[in-house]
């Protein structure tokens, strides 16, 4: 098995060119940055003639230096805006909550039913198999069962939050 290569420097040997690049390449000192075309450090140079903002000349077509573009059209007559009103859902959670009612259009505070729900049946037969007593809890705590709101003015049902 042949010995492996010594890393670049210790022989004194350059690594290779990555390139094979014609020696006048090579050697082509960097130009540097174009000479005379900027202004002196400290002046502006000079504002040329601009159309005004938004009247453009036909493309191609410039006006002569010192005579302003031609009119533009006036935009056609504006119509009446349409609003619309887009309302965002609600995320609905276990306790009351301020909002505006969908059926009455009343600014109102939720009012809270809790039911059985999956949850509260999972919960009970998890404890069953676990304990085999004691299953009866889910159904007595509120956090464990679905969440109904109702609009206290007209009695809608405006939500409902899922245990699961």
């Amino acid at each position: 098995m042949a010995a492996p290569m010594p890393p670049y420097g210790e022989k004194g040997e350059a690594p290779p060119p990555y390139f094979n690049l014609p020696a006048a390449v090579q050697a082509a000192p960097n130009p540097g940055p174009p000479q005379g075309q900027y202004p002196p450090q400290g002046q502006y140079p000079p504002q040329g003639q601009y159309p005004p903002q938004g009247q453009y000349p036909p493309q191609g077509q410039y006006p002569p230096q010192g005579q302003a573009p031609p009119a533009a059209q006036a935009p056609p007559a504006a119509q009446a805006p349409v609003v619309v009103i887009a309302t965002q859902p609600a995320n609905f959670g276990k306790y009351p909550m301020n909002m505006t009612c969908g059926n009455c259009h009343a600014k109102i505070q939720t009012s809270v039913r809790y039911e059985v729900g999956t949850l509260t049946i999972l919960l009970c037969f998890v404890i069953f198999l676990f304990t085999g007593i004691c299953c009866f809890i889910p159904f007595l705590i509120d956090d464990c069962k679905d969440a109904i709101h109702h609009c206290p003015s007209c009695n809608t049902t405006v939500g409902r939050k899922d245990g699961i």
